[in-house]
């Protein structure tokens, strides 16, 4: 039997969001209101994103939410821990997640965050490297 050619076939998954790690010891609260000031957002408490660990445990983490309806931005601030729990499990030493969707001007926003007053840096996540299930967590 002869041989086909094989092909591999690259899927690209687009995302509407960047998204940032954040670390910072601060409560999440307490953060939340220095990223408001300093970025002049109005970041306010959402419903947790709750789910089940593999252990059978439920495990709710804050979301702080704005979207900005001039200019059509949503920005969202997650906790990555719950007691022991991540919400992205490869990202262990996060403490939080920051989402921008529809945005283009990340740089400028970056900048700022690192300029916040206790957070100690700020990463770019890649997406396609998470395999845990809360990526599925973070589309909307």
């Amino acid at each position: 039997m002869a041989k086909g050619k094989r092909h591999k076939l690259k899927l690209e998954s687009e995302f509407n969001f960047s998204i940032y790690g954040i670390y910072s010891s601060e409560k999440d609260y307490k953060l939340c209101w220095l990223i408001n000031e300093k970025l002049s957002l109005k970041l306010s408490k959402s419903e947790d994103i709750i789910f089940e660990s593999k252990n059978g445990m439920t495990n709710n983490f804050s979301v702080y939410s704005h979207f900005n309806e001039n200019e059509e931005i949503l920005y969202r601030l997650i906790s990555n821990k719950n007691l022991s729990y991540y919400l992205i499990e490869e990202l262990k030493n996060i403490d939080f997640v920051f989402q921008i969707f529809n945005n283009d001007d990340i740089l400028k926003i970056t900048t700022e965050l690192k300029k916040v007053e206790n957070i100690l840096g700020v990463i770019k996540i890649d997406l396609e490297l998470i395999k845990s299930i809360s990526k599925q967590v973070l589309e909307i």
